[in-house]
C-alpha cells in the first residue's frame, strides 16, 4: 500500500486491548528503547509465537536487544498505560472497533472512512487497496 500510494497515504498504529494491557505497554517501552523497528519486530514475534504475557514478552524484547531493567521499570511505572487505554477507547468510540486485527482507512480531507476487519489468509494486499480506493 505504501509503495503504491507513496505520499498520498500515511500509516499509524493504534493499540486495542485484547490481551492484558501490559502487552501493549511493553511494546511502547520497547519502542522507547529500539524505535519503530524494535516495536514492529517485537509485535511481529509476539503474535507469530503467541507471546502475550508480561514475562515472556519482556524476555522476547531482551532477545531483540532491549535493556531488561529499563524495560521493566518503564512497564512498572505505567508510562504508556494512558496512551494504550486512550487508543483503545478511541477505537471503540470512534469506529466501533471490537476485534483485532482491524484497519481503518480515513480520507483526511473528507473524513470518510472504511473499516477492514480481519486479515487475508493469502496475505493479499487487495482488501487494503480496495478500501483505499473506496475512501479516495
Amino acid at each position: 500500500v505504501l509503495k503504491k500510494y507513496g505520499n498520498d497515504v500515511s500509516k499509524a498504529y493504534n493499540h486495542y486491548i485484547v490481551h492484558d494491557g501490559k502487552h501493549f505497554e511493553i511494546l511502547e517501552c520497547m519502542a522507547e528503547q529500539k524505535g519503530e523497528k524494535g516495536f514492529f519486530s517485537l509485535i511481529e514475534n509476539s503474535f507469530k509465537n503467541s507471546i502475550h504475557e508480561e514475562a515472556p514478552l519482556i524476555a522476547e524484547a531482551v532477545k531483540l536487544g532491549a535493556d531488561k531493567a529499563k524495560l521493566e521499570k518503564c512497564v512498572s511505572d505505567g508510562i504508556y498505560r494512558k496512551k494504550v487505554e486512550d487508543q483503545t477507547s478511541r477505537g471503540l468510540k470512534s469506529f466501533n472497533i471490537t476485534s483485532t486485527p482491524s484497519s481503518v482507512f480515513i480520507n483526511a480531507e473528507t473524513g470518510e472512512y472504511r473499516i477492514l476487519r480481519g486479515y487475508s489468509e493469502d496475505n493479499s494486499s487487495s482488501p487494503f487497496m480496495d478500501s483505499i480506493e473506496i475512501v479516495k
